[in-house]
């Protein structure tokens, strides 16, 4: 999700400026069945690692530790 609001400095293309929820796939579809789709409240609800563009590997290897 972009996380960064100051509209004249926006850049969607720096992904320093983005917010990443993981999730484990067997969760997603364990808890949303056959939706394809999901908004950000029943997203926080699964209580996702939420990390930076950095962190997103580790946060993969700990989803995969959870499971």
């Amino acid at each position: 999700m972009l996380k960064h609001k100051d509209k004249t400095t926006v850049d969607p293309l720096n992904v320093d400026q983005w917010e990443f929820y993981i999730v484990p796939t067997e969760q997603l579809n364990e808890e949303m069945g056959a939706q394809k789709s999901i908004g950000i409240n029943p997203l926080i609800k699964l209580n996702p690692i939420v990390t930076d563009y950095k962190g997103i590997k580790k946060a993969i290897l700990e989803c995969k530790i959870k499971i």
